[in-house]
This record gives C-alpha cells, structure tokens and sequence, in this order.
C-alpha cells in the first residue's frame, strides 16, 4: 500500500484505515473485488506498463 498512498498522496496510515472501513462495508453488502491476475504495481511505471497492456486488445 506504499506505493498507493505515495500515488495518491497519503501517509501509509490513513490509506489502511480507508482500506479497512471500505471492505468492511463490501463485505456488508456481499461485493466481491478480485484482484486483477499479475504482479502487483510497486513503481508508477510498472503501473502505466500494466494498464497499457491491459488496454490492449
């Protein structure tokens, strides 16, 4: 999550607490999230490298 909190311009603790209170109210509601299949994104590069193939037909 350090990476997504640096993207989104958070400090680490914050971004888990909004983590927690989103799933937990997924969770209530029976949403599912998968992940998508992959290494994660650790750099803004590996993320633009993963959404860019991922757009591609």
């Amino acid at each position: 999550m350090t990476f997504l909190a640096q993207l989104l311009g958070v400090n680490r603790t914050n971004l888990s607490i909004q983590y927690q209170d989103a799933k937990r109210l997924l969770d209530l509601h029976r949403i599912l999230v998968t992940p998508i299949p992959g290494s994660p994104a650790r750099t803004l590069e590996q993320l633009h490298a993963r959404t860019t193939a991922e757009s591609r037909p």
